[in-house]
């Protein structure tokens, strides 16, 4: 995943440096990985889905700017469901994020205690 992320960051660079843009792109690269995808595991195949999304309005205020659903089918049948929320912030050049808001993340954690941040550098 660390090398899809810096992959995605380090093409976008310096032309599309664009923290909405870099999102769409880290999206539609991990939608072309994982979608439908099989994995075998000691006999058994599990099939994989991710469905990922750009926040928009009040999502992305309550929830950051990414939201990634994953479905995992078992070969027994069972289904595991699960969702992580992305927060994005890119490098303006000084490595401090001075976008970050700490009332911003505040109501995030108080939506989504797990959400993650996403530095793009």
């Amino acid at each position: 995943m660390e090398k899809i992320f810096l992959r995605v960051t380090k093409d976008c660079y310096p032309y599309e440096w664009d923290e909405n843009h870099i999102s769409y792109s880290l999206m539609k690269e991990l939608r072309e990985i994982f979608t439908q995808r099989k994995v075998k595991y000691k006999g058994f195949t599990k099939i994989i889905d991710w469905f990922s999304f750009k926040n928009k309005g009040k999502v992305e205020m309550n929830f950051g700017d990414i939201s990634l659903f994953v479905n995992i089918q078992f070969s027994t049948g069972e289904v595991l469901r699960g969702v992580a929320f992305l927060e994005a912030k890119r490098d303006s050049g000084s490595k401090n994020f001075e976008s970050i808001s700490i009332s911003q993340m505040e109501r995030i954690v108080k939506q989504a205690p797990y959400a993650h941040m996403l530095y793009y550098l």
